[in-house]
């Protein structure tokens, strides 16, 4: 069960600005291991997963299916390198088109329930797309481990290109059962 929360989005164009808030989709999904870290090999994951059109202003209209494959490779016991390769078909006008997306992503252990990251991450739509333009995001954070299943963590962020947002920020928390 996914939710990306609650987004207020300022756009500042030419001299005129413009907002928009509201509530992200909620999605659901399964990951299926599918290898364990074995000498070079990083450990491999897959992400089947719909986004259900469940929000306000920042919704889809249509349920949109997203495949994710991941990995993450240990290096030493404080620090690892992960990412990930996804593919989303989200609908616009009636019509279907393929959304690539890619990350790259650094951590490193600070304590022994507290990490910090950075990452790379980017959209790169397809040419049949209604905005073909790629974007491109750099953001770090920190993770804590509360309990052995229960992490919080924080990110803040900012756009490489002028099509990707200026500056963004979050906070979420990670149960796993």
């Amino acid at each position: 069960l996914g939710w990306g929360g609650y987004v207020h989005e300022r756009t500042t164009r030419n001299g005129s600005s413009a907002s928009a808030e509201g509530v992200t989709d909620f999605s659901l999904g399964a990951k299926i291991a599918l290898s364990e870290q074995s000498g070079v090999v990083p450990q491999l994951s897959l992400i089947g997963e719909v986004a259900i059109p469940t929000g306000a202003e920042f919704s889809s209209d249509e349920p949109v299916p997203e495949l994710k494959g991941i990995w993450a490779y240990e290096v030493t016991d404080q620090f690892g390198v992960a990412g990930n390769v996804n593919v989303a078909f989200p609908e616009e006008d009636a019509e279907r088109y393929v959304e690539p997306a890619a990350s790259l992503a650094a951590g490193l252990a600070l304590t022994d329930s507290v990490g910090g990251y950075v990452e790379y991450f980017g959209f790169y739509p397809s040419g049949d797309a209604p905005d073909s333009t790629a974007t491109h995001y750099l953001n770090g954070g920190f993770t804590w481990s509360v309990l052995a299943d229960l992490q919080l963590d924080t990110l803040v962020g900012f756009g490489l290109n002028d099509a990707a947002e200026d500056l963004f920020c979050g906070f979420g928390f990670a149960y796993r059962r």
